[in-house]
């Protein structure tokens, strides 16, 4: 499963631009694949945020520099769920 999450106020128009338009195109070199986003419930978003200092030790320190956590502990990263977009990512075949 994949997952983006917006989580500063700077990138806050992609996260209402996704919001609204509830799919998209993810690109990596030429390959493109269209999609699906699916803003999560805040409960389900804290779930994901506690895992992600351990997948990405990079995006845990962005979170940190940026103010939005004040340590890299998996607890504070749940508890900025409220603050921040999760969004799930599925293959979108009808677009």
């Amino acid at each position: 499963m994949r997952w983006w999450n917006e989580h500063s106020n700077a990138r806050l128009c992609k996260a209402e631009n996704a919001r609204a338009a509830g799919a998209g195109v993810l690109t990596r070199g030429r390959a493109q694949e269209r999609v699906r986003l699916i803003l999560l419930p805040v409960v389900e978003r804290a779930e994901i945020l506690r895992e992600l200092p351990a997948v990405s030790g990079r995006a845990a320190g962005i979170f940190v520099r940026s103010g939005m956590t004040a340590t890299t502990d998996p607890d504070a990263f749940a508890a900025a769920a409220p603050r921040c977009a999760v969004f799930r990512i599925e293959a979108d075949p009808e677009r």
